[in-house]
């Protein structure tokens, strides 16, 4: 492997280490005009996207112990990534691609120490962001409480109502 090549793996291998996560995404159907929309729209939720050659992106993975076949990336590879949440820019992705017909694919993505295919990224990226998350809890947390409280009230509004009534009757 000449000298540039192995620079350029162990670029990549340093992004890997780096980031949260990365997805695999065949960008065969991205024009040169949507590529720089594409990048922004990544860069507005934390990600980055690079693109890569098959074979220096097969020998990076083998030696952070990732399993690559060649055969399973299908068209132009390249590697979207995040250094604080991933999730976001997976969903960022799969959103890109259903709005623009498809031009960008998830062939695969590696997440906290996971490896996940076609399906399961997407899966993945349909789970609730930890904002959304953290909504729903403070949400269930809430709304004992609040029918608690509700209950409470009708029993004040209540003995407060017999009160004025009985005043009513003895005057």
């Amino acid at each position: 492997m000449s000298e540039v090549n192995t620079l350029l793996v162990n670029d990549i291998k340093e992004k890997i280490d780096a980031d949260a996560g990365f997805a695999i995404l065949d960008y065969t159907g991205l024009k040169s005009n949507q590529a720089n929309d594409f990048r922004r729209h990544l860069n507005s939720v934390g990600g980055e996207v690079y693109v890569v050659k098959k074979r220096l992106l097969q020998k990076a993975a083998e030696q952070k112990g990732i399993a690559l076949e060649l055969s399973e990336l299908e068209g132009h590879v390249a590697i979207a990534m995040s250094q604080d949440n991933f999730l976001d820019s997976l969903k960022a992705v799969f959103k890109y691609g259903k709005e623009n017909e498809g031009v960008v694919k998830v062939l695969g993505a590696k997440f906290e120490n996971e490896n996940y295919n076609k399906a399961e990224a997407e899966a993945l990226s349909k789970l609730p962001s930890l904002d959304e998350m953290r909504a729903q809890i403070l949400g269930m947390l809430e709304a004992p409480m609040a029918q608690t409280l509700g209950v409470i009230e009708a029993l004040l509004s209540s003995v407060i109502s017999c009160v004025d009534q009985k005043s009513e009757k003895t005057s």
